[in-house]
């Protein structure tokens, strides 16, 4: 899991790294832990707000590939399924995380 996102755990410092804190030289000893456990993880409220967005996102894709397969459509499904590419492509833009 670190591998994929490891900006979220916020502070991790990996086995034998050096870091200044003020005066004061800090090194995690080298027997630490390779990575940093799930319960470490941290979730600014942006980014689970943008989880929770992506989850929302996915059901309305699903919608619309679903509506897109009716036959006879409503003006209302016609103009809904012409502005969700739109709607799709402004996604990225609005993303505040993505794993590394």
């Amino acid at each position: 899991m670190f591998e994929l996102a490891p900006t979220l755990w916020f502070g991790w410092f990996a086995p034998g790294e050096s870091f200044q804190a003020g005066p004061f030289q800090i090194t995690v000893p080298h027997d630490a832990p390779q990575y940093p456990s799930f319960e470490n993880v941290t979730l600014y409220e942006v980014v689970l707000e943008q989880m929770i967005q992506s989850v929302i996102d996915f059901w309305e894709d699903l919608e619309c590939m679903r509506c897109n397969s009716f036959r006879n459509m409503d003006e209302s499904v016609v103009r809904r399924l012409a502005a969700w590419p739109e709607k799709r492509s402004q996604r990225r833009i609005k993303r505040v995380w993505t794993p590394a």
